[in-house]
């Protein structure tokens, strides 16, 4: 019973904080002090605290003294709150789907957000790569999940290349990418579910794992049911564009990073050695 209290209380708090921060950002921050970390930190942050979540990184390895990609691992649909901790001053990727909806969308977009389509085709790569070269010739660096789709929190599906070619061959008609820029993998993971460990249950992974064959409200009930999360993002060795001949190159290598130190740190859990 407790828990549906609990959820009902998460929806109350997340409303207010939208309707209270979102147009305050639109038409006071955004506009008038041209401020677009301020406001949306401190969203993201309440949202952490409303939902329960905690996140540990190691913040120190984080590269950030020149624009950067910081490229994640799709793990759940937690991600986008517990990847905004990582830097203060970070444009997202999300899905194009999300700039029509209501208030969010034009937050998002008042962010600097880029918005992208999962299954895009190479003619919108221009569209997405203009977008990318603003925020990064602003000295913002851009967050995102390169695989584009979330599995079953164990496997990680090939990261695509669209946002990672940037670096590579800018497709902007009009805009030249003007500074200097780097990648950085990000291996993140949920580490603890109302204090379960998801290496003692793996089943506990799935509940912020949407499932289209089940009732999505049903769904993200359960979600909002649960009273913590624990989260790990671990900042992995940057990566440079002259290191690699392709934007696949990068790619295959960032997945390899990110999957070996998931391996790794879920074999130490297990208390077995790491080959």
């Amino acid at each position: 019973m407790f828990s549906h209290v609990r959820a009902v209380g998460k929806v109350l708090g997340a409303t207010f904080l939208a309707v209270t921060v979102i147009p305050a950002q639109l038409y006071v921050a955004g506009p008038v002090f041209k401020d677009r970390e301020t406001l949306p930190n401190f969203f993201w942050g309440a949202l952490r605290k409303i939902f329960g979540i905690k996140v540990d990184f190691n913040k120190a390895s984080l590269v950030s003294d020149k624009p950067m990609l910081y490229m994640a691992n799709h793990f759940s649909v937690l991600d986008p709150l517990i990847l905004a901790s990582v830097t203060k001053k970070s444009g997202f990727v999300a899905m194009k789907e999300i700039e029509q909806w209501p208030l969010m969308g034009k937050f998002a977009s008042d962010i600097g957000t880029v918005f992208a389509s999962n299954n895009r085709s190479r003619d919108e790569l221009p569209e997405i790569h203009a977008q990318l070269t603003k925020q990064l010739n602003e000295g913002r660096s851009i967050t995102f999940c390169p695989e584009g789709v979330i599995l079953d929190g164990k496997n990680i599906a090939p990261f695509k290349t669209g946002v990672i070619s940037i670096g590579f061959n800018n497709l902007s008609e009009n805009t030249q990418l003007e500074t200097d820029i780097g990648y950085q993998p990000l291996a993140l993971e949920i580490t603890e579910i109302n204090g379960r460990k998801t290496s003692e249950d793996e089943s506990l992974k799935k509940i912020f794992i949407l499932d289209k064959t089940r009732p999505g409200l049903a769904q993200i009930w359960n979600m909002l049911r649960v009273s913590s999360v624990k989260s790990e993002i671990t900042a992995l060795p940057p990566m440079e564009a002259c290191e690699f001949e392709s934007p696949a190159d990068l790619a295959v290598e960032a997945k390899r990073r990110v999957l070996e130190n998931l391996k790794e740190k879920q074999n130490e859990k297990n208390g077995r050695s790491y080959n």
